[in-house]
This record gives C-alpha cells, sequence and structure tokens, in this order.
C-alpha cells in the first residue's frame, strides 16, 4: 500500500460535521504533471491570531483537478489550502459557486511551509475580482505618489520644498473616486468580508498620506468601527477587520504615553476604553496590540490581571503552537517504511529516537545523513538506548524513490510521510536538514537538536537515562 493510497483512504475518516454535502470544484493551475498529490484543508477561526482547525485532507487528481466542501455556515467563512511549502488563503460563501483555481507562484519557494499563493475563481464577475481589480489600480496610484509621500515626511532629505502637493491632492481624489466605486458595487458590498478589505485599504491610503493617527481614532469612532452590528468576536474573524483596525490604532498607545502608563500601571480598563471612545473589550484589543509592539513588564502586569477574561485566554492560546505534536497525538501518526508498509509512529515506543529530516534535493540533507550514520554507529561505546531514523519530506513517490537508493543498507531506518502539512507543523519543520529527538515515550524532547556536525553527539550522550 502506497503512501497516496493510504491518505486517500483517510480523507472520509478526517471530514468534521461542520462540512455541508454540497460542493465545489477546483483545479491547479501551472502545475502542469507535477501538481500536488493532497490539499490539507483547515478552517481559520479568527484572522486575529490566524487560529484554525483541520478539516479534511482532499486528494488532487491527476490533471490538477479537486473537490471542495461547502461550509454549513450561512455566513462567509476564511479556510486555508496547504498545501507545504504553499498556502492559499481563501474566503468561502455558499453563495460563490465557481470553480476555484490554485496558483502556483511563478518564484520558487523562500521557505518549506507557509508560503502565500493566489487563488481566483472561474467567473470573471465576483467579489474576489472586483477587490483584485481594485487592489491594481490603487497599487498604481501607490506607486505614483510613493516618492513625494517620502520627501513630504521627511524621509528624502533637501526634498520636501519639492513637493507637489496638488499632484498628491489629485491622486487622492483619484483613490478616493476608485474607493467609493468599489465599496458600492453589489458583489462587495454583499460581502462583509470583501467590504471590510476594500475599507482597510482605505484606511490604509489615509495612514499612508499622513493623516494624524488622533484624526483616524476619531473617525474610527464616528463610524462604530465599522460594526455593523457584529460582535467583537465576529468582527476578528474577518482579516480585512482586523487589518482595518491595526491601521488605525498601530501607534495608539505613543498618543499620551505618561498618562496610559498610569492606566496600565493601575489596571484601569475603564480609563483606556474610555482614552479609546472604544468598549472594554475593543480596548483590551488594544492593549494586546501594545504587549505586541512594545512588551514591558507594565504589559506583562496588565495581562496577568485580565489573563482570564475572553481575550486574555486567546492571547495565552496565541502563545502556544497547538500545531506541535504531543505524545498522545504524536503517536498516533502512521508513516510508510521501504516496503510501503504504513506503520503507526509508536513502533518508536522504549528508546529514544533521534530522527533526521531529509529531502532529496537537499544537498545538506545528504551530508549531515551521512555524518548521522556516522554517530549512530560510534556512539554506542557510551549509549545502547537510542534508534536513528531518517525521515523523508519529499512530496511524491519518485523522490521518496530516490531517498531510498542512498540508503546505506537494508537495516537503516528511513521512513517517508511525504509533504504533509500535519508532519511539518506538528515537528515544526522549518528547514532541512532538522533533527528532531523523541523520548521513550514518544514526547517530543527537542523540535531542532543539533546537526551532526554541529554536535549531536554530544547532546546524545547527556540526554537523560
Amino acid at each position: 500500500m502506497n503512501f497516496k493510497r493510504f491518505a486517500q483512504a483517510l480523507c472520509a475518516s478526517l471530514l468534521l460535521s461542520h462540512v455541508a454535502i454540497a460542493q465545489t470544484e477546483g483545479i491547479m493551475s501551472g502545475w502542469h504533471l507535477d501538481s500536488p498529490q493532497f490539499l490539507y484543508l483547515y478552517l481559520e477561526h479568527e484572522a486575529l491570531t490566524g487560529k484554525k482547525s483541520l478539516v479534511d485532507m482532499i486528494p488532487v487528481g491527476d490533471n490538477g483537478e479537486f473537490t471542495l466542501p461547502y461550509f454549513t455556515e450561512d455566513t462567509e467563512s476564511v479556510v486555508e489550502l496547504e498545501s507545504p511549502p504553499f498556502k492559499w488563503t481563501v474566503i468561502v460563501s455558499k453563495a460563490i459557486n465557481d470553480t476555484l483555481i490554485l496558483h502556483k507562484p511563478a518564484n520558487g519557494p523562500t521557505k518549506l511551509k507557509g508560503v502565500p499563493a493566489k487563488y481566483s475563481l472561474s467567473s470573471a464577475e465576483s467579489p474576489l475580482s472586483e477587490f483584485e481589480n481594485f487592489k491594481k489600480r490603487t497599487a498604481e496610484l501607490d506607486y505614483l505618489s510613493a516618492y513625494d509621500r517620502m520627501a513630504q515626511s521627511g524621509a528624502v532629505g533637501g526634498a520636501k520644498g519639492l513637493v507637489d502637493n496638488k499632484y498628491l491632492d489629485s491622486l487622492d481624489a483619484v483613490f478616493h473616486a476608485e474607493y467609493s466605486s468599489v465599496i458600492e458595487r453589489d458583489l462587495i458590498s454583499k460581502s462583509q468580508y470583501y467590504t471590510d478589505l476594500v475599507i482597510a485599504s482605505g484606511w490604509r491610503w489615509r495612514r499612508e498620506a499622513g493623516e494624524k493617527s488622533d484624526v483616524l481614532r476619531s473617525d474610527w469612532r464616528e463610524l462604530d468601527g465599522h460594526s455593523n452590528g457584529r460582535t467583537l468576536a465576529e468582527k476578528i474573524k474577518s482579516p480585512g477587520w482586523v487589518q482595518a483596525w491595526a491601521e488605525v490604532h498601530y501607534d495608539w498607545f505613543e498618543a499620551d504615553k505618561q498618562l496610559l502608563n498610569s492606566y496600565v500601571l493601575k489596571g484601569d480598563l475603564d480609563s483606556i476604553a474610555y482614552f479609546l471612545g472604544s468598549t472594554e473589550e475593543e480596548a483590551l484589543l488594544a492593549m494586546w496590540w501594545w504587549d505586541l509592539n512594545n512588551p514591558s513588564q507594565m504589559t506583562s502586569g496588565w495581562w496577568a490581571r485580565y489573563s482570564n477574561t475572553k481575550l486574555g485566554q486567546m492571547r495565552l492560546s496565541s502563545l502556544k503552537n497547538e500545531d506541535l505534536f504531543t505524545s498522545k497525538t504524536f503517536q498516533g501518526m502512521r508513516w510508510t517504511t521501504p516496503s510501503t508498509d504504513v506503520e503507526y509512529v509508536d513502533e518508536l515506543y522504549g528508546l529514544w529516537t533521534a530522527i533526521i529530516i531529509v529531502k532529496s534535493e537537499s544537498i545538506a540533507s545528504l551530508r549531515e545523513w551521512g555524518a548521522f550514520r556516522g554517530i549512530s554507529e560510534s556512539i554506542r561505546v557510551k549509549r545502547n538506548d537510542v534508534r536513528f531514523v531518517a525521515l523523508c519530506i519529499d512530496g511524491d513517490e519518485k523522490k521518496w524513490s530516490n531517498i531510498l537508493k542512498m540508503r546505506n543498507s537494508t537495516s537503516e531506518i528511513v521512513r517517508w510521510v511525504g509533504a504533509d502539512a500535519r508532519w511539518l507543523n506538528g515537528l515544526d519543520v522549518q528547514s532541512v536538514p532538522q533533527v528532531v529527538i523523541v523520548s521513550p515515550s514518544l514526547e517530543i524532547h527537542s523540535y531542532s537538536a543539533p546537526l551532526p556536525s554541529l554536535g549531536l553527539r554530544k547532546y546524545l550522550e547527556n540526554l537523560p537515562r
């Protein structure tokens, strides 16, 4: 049983209850005959933290076709489709039933996972196409205004007096005309998430045009933060609303430092809410933003007081990487052996295990794998309780076959998981080669131990007995 057939058999068991029967078609564009075998579908719960949960593992056909389930919610949702190294963040809605097209970036990936890629819809008329056209037009205005804005801000020495304000005013008028036009179009106005994205572009333009922060915050208050009857929990699901809030409030804590510091030291949430003209919940959001951008002992002390609030709990959750394997989730994972058998990872139980993560096209992987073998053969004098495993994360069977040809002997333990997003996220794979240490009880002892050429042997000799 090869990896592809095994993974296809798992698809039905991964499907969760919040996916409806209705489906939409999709296609991978730009891969030719080398499209990914699987897409990992996540539902994003919060745009603020990027918290998400795995919904399904979707097989991709030989011609790049796939079927994406719709979600039962009547409102819009944000989903992430991942095929390492690429990911596509997509706004889905029952109202849109076009073919979803996932494009391969023209430039090669710069990292192993999380590389943003573009998507489109088959119809020329959709909120996505309206928004993308608006972005193209405003990008041209950004380009035309860039030098004068830098000169106006003093970033270009001696050029402030050469700024053509009439020219900037004309560009400003063109932007606002475009903005007013697109936000009133039916396809955008019927989509709250795309409306939020357009609104965020408006706030960004105003900030980059040099409008003062206190003016932006005042206007935000007058517009009631674009709530439209939504709670804060509903608003932070929208990427555009979160972007807009950040454009308006990004330096709010610099406004009156002495006064604000006194409020924070006292834990005075009411006064901060009054200062911002916001609800207490949004004031907590502002304090989270402060702590992210200018952390201090003072802001840490603040969150010690408010850790049990809803946003306080979200903040604590965001500090954890919930994708990482635990002993419980790790032992339930499976991988493929050289004989194409699929084994549970609990075959590692009982000994310390050093896993070197490799890819066939990585010269560094192959070099360190050689040093890894050397350690496995020489360390037994001091430690006979450590096993050594090479784990291949190549995305197709041909490259996996290449790895097998590089084995030193048939007794060498080599396993394969493909370009599986769960594995890359679970082991926090950031680069190859990488060494992961697993305890005898299947806890991840280290996600990034020293490489074989940089001290792995000594590290292993000092593991607890």
